[in-house]
């Protein structure tokens, strides 16, 4: 047996002569009778990021051309607008802002769809906070730990009984949103603004507007909302050379958080790549280069992958530069010594096989 709550919404459902069909464990799509047009600035995906921001706003505005609204012959207007979080042709989530005149009164709703098994966050707890979206203040985290519900999420509402009034009239708040997608959830938020203003006040429990909206091109990152940036990628930085043979060197970097794998590329005086190496671990901050010719002169630059799939990689990081040689110790001394003798030391030469040792008394030839 249904609950109170849902059977409310089923009930709103037969009065919007079958606009939705409610699942309360799969949700379906429901058919629009009015789809606005999303024109966007090309999403920001370089910083880990993906950001859209419609131009303009999407305006959610179930009856454009009534100032006032009577229930009179039981007009109804019904708006929708689906949205792609991630660019990925895909629609992820559908907007909708309905009024529906009925022998019962007019019902109005602003209220939200989550589709192909992506979540937003609610209040939870039980009861009706499990179908209010929570809002989120700027830079609020949105992760795993939040409520996820992948039904039907209602913003605000004069019916069912009692009415939600959760989101009304506020400005620039956010909803937090879970995308699924290659079997990985990707946390994101959308912006929004519920103005509560216009002649009637069925208006008021209806309007609707997106403002923008982001999500992490990481699978499970946490993101604050409004967040625009994300995860830096950034490439390795500091590089130098020691440990120099005739044959190799040992490379070094310091190497940023978060790093997947690295790719390593060695180039002759000529340009030329001579030396690869890949899928170097994300941790390391070394890594010995072989099989290069003696007394050669060659660069190598580092990138880094912030994903297996390398979908997020780092720009080509500075050039290093180094010569390979048979290079003697670069410091050696004597200690301790003794009366007739002195143990002499130096500094142990990288690849080294076997060391030489000369030396004449002070003062003769």
């Amino acid at each position: 047996m249904k609950s109170k709550l849902n059977q409310a919404l089923a009930n709103y459902c037969e009065y919007a002569n079958s606009f939705c069909t409610l699942n309360f464990s799969k949700p379906k799509a429901l058919v629009a009778l009015t789809t606005l047009a999303l024109n966007t600035i090309p999403a920001d995906v370089d910083a880990g990021i993906i950001y859209t921001d419609p131009v303009p706003d999407l305006n959610l505005h179930p009856f454009p051309l009534l100032t006032a609204y009577s229930t009179v012959g039981y007009a109804s207007s019904h708006v929708t607008q689906r949205i792609d979080i991630n660019n990925d042709s895909i629609d992820d989530f559908e907007f909708h802002a309905s009024i529906r005149g009925t022998q019962f009164g007019t019902p109005a709703f602003a209220y939200v769809l989550p589709l192909n098994q992506n979540a937003i966050a609610v209040v939870g707890g039980g009861g009706q906070a499990n179908i209010i979206p929570s809002t989120y203040s700027f830079e609020a985290t949105i992760d795993q730990n939040s409520d996820w519900r992948t039904g039907l999420s209602i913003f605000i509402s004069n019916s069912p009984v009692p009415g939600v009034i959760h989101w009304m009239g506020l400005q620039n708040k956010y909803a937090g949103i879970r995308l699924f997608a290659n079997g990985q959830f990707y946390y994101g938020w959308i912006r929004l603004t519920f103005p509560a203003n216009g002649a009637n006040v069925v208006h008021r429990f209806s309007h609707t507007i997106i403002k923008d909206f982001g999500v992490e091109a990481v699978p499970n990152q946490p993101i604050s909302a409004g967040d625009q940036v994300g995860i830096q990628l950034l490439a390795p930085s500091n590089l130098f050379s020691d440990e120099h043979r005739p044959h190799g060197a040992r490379l070094n970097w310091t190497p940023p958080a978060n790093v997947n794998h690295f790719k390593i590329k060695i180039y002759d005086s000529n340009g030329v790549n001579v030396q690869s190496y890949g899928n170097v671990p994300g941790t390391d901050s070394t890594k010995q280069a072989s099989g290069l010719t003696k007394n050669q002169t060659y660069t190598w630059r580092i990138k880094a992958y912030y994903d297996a799939a390398e979908s997020l990689a780092s720009p080509w990081s500075q050039v290093d530069t180094f010569t390979t040689d048979c290079y003697p110790p670069d410091s050696n001394w004597v200690d301790p010594i003794i009366a007739n003798a002195g143990r002499l030391n130096w500094t142990e030469q990288a690849g080294a096989v076997y060391y030489q040792i000369s030396g004449r008394r002070v003062g003769t030839t």
